[in-house]
Parts: C-alpha cells; sequence; structure tokens
C-alpha cells in the first residue's frame, strides 16, 4: 500500500538559517523560509529538501501516528554524525515508503 494514500502530513518551518526548503507536492514545487507552511493531503505524492548549505528544523505532523519510528530508526545522535543511507532506506521502505522516480 502506498503509505501517502493513508497519510496526510502538515510541516511548520521553524528555522532555516538563511535558505530555504523546497517541497513539491501534486507536481508543483513550493519554497518555505521559516515560519512557513504547508499541508499535504492524503494520496497526494510528495517530496521535500533542504536546499541551503546548513541544517534547519521543522516540525512535521503524521496523521495516523506511526510514521514517526522511521525518523527514530535512521537519525543520528549528532548534527555531525553520518547518516548510513543504506539502513535509513532499508528502515524507510520497512516503513511503507515508496520512491518514484521523475518522469
Amino acid at each position: 500500500m502506498n503509505p501517502s494514500a493513508r497519510l496526510q502530513v502538515s510541516a511548520y518551518v521553524q528555522e532555516h538559517r538563511g535558505r530555504e526548503g523546497l517541497s513539491e507536492f501534486d507536481g508543483e514545487r513550493s519554497r518555505l523560509s521559516a515560519g512557513e507552511s504547508i499541508h499535504v493531503p492524503r494520496g497526494v505524492i510528495h517530496s521535500s529538501a533542504n536546499v541551503g548549505e546548513q541544517s534547519g528544523r521543522r516540525v512535521v505532523l503524521f496523521s495516523p501516528a506511526g510514521m514517526e519510528r522511521f525518523f527514530q530508526e535512521a537519525g543520528v545522535l549528532a548534527a555531525d554524525s553520518d547518516i548510513d543511507l543504506g539502513a535509513a532506506l532499508a528502515s524507510a521502505v520497512s516503513h511503507g515508503w515508496e520512491f518514484i522516480a521523475d518522469p
């Protein structure tokens, strides 16, 4: 099952240290700065990225709950730690994420 069929996502950008976040859903891209938010309804394919050179912070809400387990598994304890991309991908897939290539 495609998780986007059962999940809705809301994100609020807390901080983007002079840079912006980039979100895309329903084929439309938007840049988000600190203080802005976005809502992705159920069933909509979406993506997001930090397009700056520095990190940022955002609050993300998933409904229904459960997707936060991916972030707990794939995250690192310190900002200067390396993420094991293979383990992160395996965790994402185990939690129902699907990755779709750009057409």
